[in-house]
């Protein structure tokens, strides 16, 4: 029988934490596709204890690091589920989490769904919201495509669940994008259906030095630089994907709400947009 649901997770280096993310995604979905992206400590000895303990959980190993993007997008290839279900291989879904998800995602006016976290730390122990203060509830009747596009990444990915096919339709993460691969999916998903954010958390979210926005708050100036610079093309290849129509949306939601910009060129639109956003 073919699966409908499945759990997505990419794992490197984290020995401690992986066999709990597995655990927590197994018990809800019909299946679990876990990579091991060559890592270096036991890792794969934990996946291999999860696959023992769920008949639902398969695995493949890297022979060499590829990285999250073309990790994750390796995983989603080895299943053909309806829904799909990401988590870091540090994190843990809350019960309940797919059978909401699935809910929301029955909508088809629903690109992506995802929630706020529950904030642990290193020893699972909970930490205050404002620890991740990059994980954001949107303002009520907000542009959330406006609000991700002018004020940046807010969606806290391992809570995230999306469509097989609108992931398909969006050829999963891009090349070329190490630091904001998820910002920039989410933002392509909003050019096809609504981005949905909950307030009530379907993952807890692990915040300690080793995962990417841990790292963050100890990035060089040549690594902060090349980040900005990253997401600086990622807007600009957002602009480039949009329509004359998406583009004054836009404009209508966060600029300017009216006809002060109506009747400009594709062209036009652009630049006024890129004059009123602070990163590009």
């Amino acid at each position: 029988m073919q699966a409908k649901t499945a759990g997505i997770i990419a794992a490197h280096n984290h020995e401690s934490f992986v066999f709990s993310a597995i655990a927590s995604l197994a018990v809800q979905t019909d299946e679990v596709i876990v990579i091991d992206d060559a890592s270096k400590d036991n890792t794969w000895a934990e996946i291999t204890r999860a696959c023992s303990n769920f008949a639902n959980v398969r695995s493949l190993r890297n022979k060499s690091q590829l990285g999250v993007s073309a990790t994750v997008n390796q995983a989603v290839t080895q299943s053909s589920a309806e829904f799909l279900f990401f988590s870091g291989s540090d994190d843990e879904s809350l019960p309940g989490r797919v059978e909401s998800q699935v809910d929301r995602l029955t909508q088809k006016e629903v690109a992506l769904v995802g929630s706020l976290p529950v904030v642990i730390n290193a020893l699972g122990l909970i930490m205050s919201l404002s620890e991740a203060p990059e994980f954001q509830l949107p303002t009520k009747g907000s542009d959330n495509l406006a609000k991700l596009f002018f004020e940046g990444n807010y969606i806290c990915a391992p809570s995230v669940g999306i469509r097989r096919s609108t992931w398909l339709e969006l050829g999963g993460y891009r090349d070329g994008l190490p630091n904001l691969q998820d910002y920039d999916l989410w933002l392509r998903a909003g050019l096809l259906g609504q981005i949905v954010v909950e307030e009530q958390p379907v993952v807890r979210y692990r915040k300690h030095s080793r995962n990417l926005s841990g790292s963050n708050l100890i990035m060089s100036q040549k690594d902060m630089k090349a980040r900005n610079e990253e997401e600086k093309s990622i807007l600009n290849h957002l602009l480039d994907l949009m329509s004359t129509e998406k583009l004054n949306a836009l404009i209508d939601s966060w600029i300017s709400p009216g006809s002060k910009f109506k009747g400009l060129t594709r062209l036009e639109l652009i630049d006024a947009i890129k004059a009123s956003h602070p990163r590009i």
